[in-house]
């Protein structure tokens, strides 16, 4: 049996205006890809990436002007580390902490097992350390901060 195609926008009633969004702020370039979304139920929120640049950024639309849509503020590096570092459910370690441990990867002895059962953290912690994955912003001291 033969499949038959079926032109889907010529049966469509519903028209869809193309979507233009807003440039990107690092290169002003004109085409994005949406990314993710979600709205609540005043406004959408969509994630967009540059087709130019790659850069990603947010932009908002309220719901009941379809039209206009605008780029929403990104948080500086230091906003956002006040935000992640302000969230202390899972934060088990100080700023000073981390330095010391840092220090200790680096000038000792001491293995990611001894450092996580001294500090009470799980060894998967301490590694993210020693490879920047976490704290990077806590530079390595040369002497012992303790």
């Amino acid at each position: 049996m033969k499949k038959e195609s079926i032109d889907w926008a010529a049966k469509s009633s519903v028209v869809i205006p193309k979507a233009t969004g807003v440039p990107c702020p690092k290169c002003n370039g004109s085409s994005s890809r949406i990314i993710g979304g979600w709205h609540d139920n005043v406004t959408k929120f969509r994630r967009r990436r540059c087709r130019g640049c790659g850069n990603n950024y947010k932009t908002e639309q309220l719901i009941n002007s379809p039209d206009k849509e605008r780029l929403v503020p990104l948080l500086s590096e230091e906003e956002r580390t006040k935000v992640r570092r302000g969230n202390t459910g899972t934060i088990k370690l100080t700023i000073e902490e981390v330095a010391e441990i840092k220090y200790l990867l680096k000038h000792s002895t001491y293995t990611e097992r001894d450092l996580a059962i001294q500090y009470s953290v799980e060894r998967g912690c301490i590694k993210s350390i020693r490879y920047e994955q976490s704290w990077k912003d806590v530079p390595t001291p040369s002497e012992y901060p303790g």
